[in-house]
């Protein structure tokens, strides 16, 4: 198991678990979002194959308007 933060809350993820998985595992289909992972934004190409560090920040980007 890996601590991680995921939107600031300390949760517990398998080593073997993809943010794929992750995103599917909270209900983060087919929404627009970005993610960001220790500040640094991915690609969509890259959450199948992306595992997690201990310690990691994920954090979920949601877009806003305004004006």
């Amino acid at each position: 198991m890996v601590s991680i933060h995921f939107n600031d809350v300390l949760q517990q993820v398998e080593s073997t678990q993809s943010l794929h998985d992750l995103l599917i595992q909270n209900n983060y289909i087919e929404q627009h979002f970005a993610v960001a992972i220790n500040n640094q934004l991915l690609p969509r190409s890259a959450y199948s194959s992306t595992l997690f560090n201990p310690g990691d920040r994920v954090d979920i980007i949601v877009p806003m308007q305004g004006g």
